[in-house]
């Protein structure tokens, strides 16, 4: 038996409530991370603060669910891996790089490739990544700032990934056409 509860906008505290309208709102739907979450209001705050900030890290949104789906399959997060590839999905990523990204391979794209490549790295070195691996990812069109910004993403993801190993988030069936295991 599972000892977290998963509430609704309406049944979660007066603390978290509030916070889970907007994503209700904006996705039509209250997923199962979130609801999750929302037993520790300051960590649900914490999660959709470093996501509106990592929206402000200079990069598209295919860019964004790069890294995301990235620490995701690095930190093994089925839940997270199924939920960012629909959302990568439904930004038109080109089918062959999430296949590519959901197997912990390289991307066709040499941009996003030198993008995942970087996360993944940081994920992997816990943050001790090269001289050379900064400046492949610089040489490929990114920024040392977008750099310290694609941290923003894999801390959001690293909170998620392993609130959900924990809390054993059942998957929201609007992800499951993209339901993933290592």
């Amino acid at each position: 038996m599972n000892a977290f509860t998963f509430p609704t906008v309406e049944t979660a505290s007066s603390d978290a409530g509030p916070l889970l309208e907007g994503p209700q709102k904006h996705l039509g739907f209250l997923p199962n991370l979130l609801s999750g979450l929302s037993n520790s209001p300051a960590t649900l705050a914490s999660y959709l603060d470093l996501s509106k900030h990592f929206a402000k890290a200079g990069l598209t949104g295919i860019e964004m669910q790069t890294v995301l789906v990235v620490a995701s399959v690095e930190n093994a997060c089925a839940y997270c891996v199924a939920a960012h590839s629909t959302f990568a999905t439904n930004l038109k990523i080109d089918p062959a790089a999430l296949k590519a990204l959901r197997q912990g391979a390289e991307p066709p794209d040499a941009k996003l490739n030198a993008l995942a490549t970087f996360a993944r790295t940081l994920v992997r070195t816990k943050g001790h990544v090269s001289e050379a691996d900064l400046d492949r990812f610089i040489a490929a069109g990114y920024t040392r700032e977008q750099g310290l910004g694609v941290l923003i993403g894999v801390a959001m993801k690293t909170i998620g990934n392993l609130a959900n190993h924990f809390m054993k988030t059942p998957l929201d069936e609007q992800f499951a056409a993209q339901r993933w295991e290592k």
